[in-house]
């Protein structure tokens, strides 16, 4: 990467480490007897991985399971996987692109990307299957990437969304200042960091590395 692109806060990244996510998942037995059972009596344990080029099929298997309005809300067009010769490219190049598997059980659940577009911003991405959406998993993905853009030294974070997406756009808007345009049915948001509040996002995923 040519060194007016490598943002100053860059440690040397492993090749590979994850990180529990504990987080409390509904119940989908109802409890009959108890009036008011407890919503989050299971927990799993989601795990972020930085991902290598030897995933790359395991990646492709999890994004054919997603819906197509799953890879619809990812890449802004129904696809039947990932577009052709789009994983070989993030997963080859680990100084610009850093790419975690979301994991449950050992089996990629998820894909969470940011990707560094110049010397202090970069962007966002990210998928969940179906499944796991709406329990917590791509909330907590989101925060270890916001944890992530802090260690690298980032200023400006991007994401575009699908008017559809509008839960990423809620929770980006929660981490600090947003500025939003609208445009064929997309936002584009850029997150100022400067002023944001990180603090949970890294509380969040406190079994980071503190120098990764």
């Amino acid at each position: 990467m040519p060194t007016s692109l490598r943002p100053t806060a860059v440690h040397s990244v492993p090749d590979r480490w994850s990180i529990p996510i504990r987080m409390h998942v509904a119940s989908p037995e109802p409890v009959d007897l108890d009036p008011t059972p407890d919503r989050f009596a299971h927990e799993n344990i989601f795990t972020f991985v930085r991902a290598m080029p030897s995933d790359i099929v395991r990646i492709e298997a999890m994004f054919r399971r997603c819906s197509v309005q799953s890879r619809r809300l990812r890449f802004f067009r129904p696809v039947p996987s990932a577009p052709y010769g789009y994983l070989e490219e993030v997963l080859a190049d680990r100084e610009m692109r850093h790419v975690f598997v979301i994991e449950k059980d050992g089996e990629p659940i998820g894909l969470a990307e940011l990707h560094l577009i110049g010397p202090r911003s970069g962007s966002l991405a990210l998928i969940v299957e179906d499944q796991y959406q709406r329990r917590g998993v791509g909330t907590a993905a989101l925060g270890l990437l916001l944890c992530r853009v802090r260690q690298l030294g980032l200023r400006v974070v991007e994401a575009d969304l699908l008017f559809e997406n509008s839960a990423v756009l809620r929770a980006l808007r929660r981490v600090g200042p947003a500025s939003v345009s609208w445009a064929d049915d997309i936002f584009h948001v850029e997150l100022e960091l400067e002023s944001a509040d990180l603090t949970e996002e890294c509380r969040v995923a406190s079994g980071l590395p503190a120098a990764v």
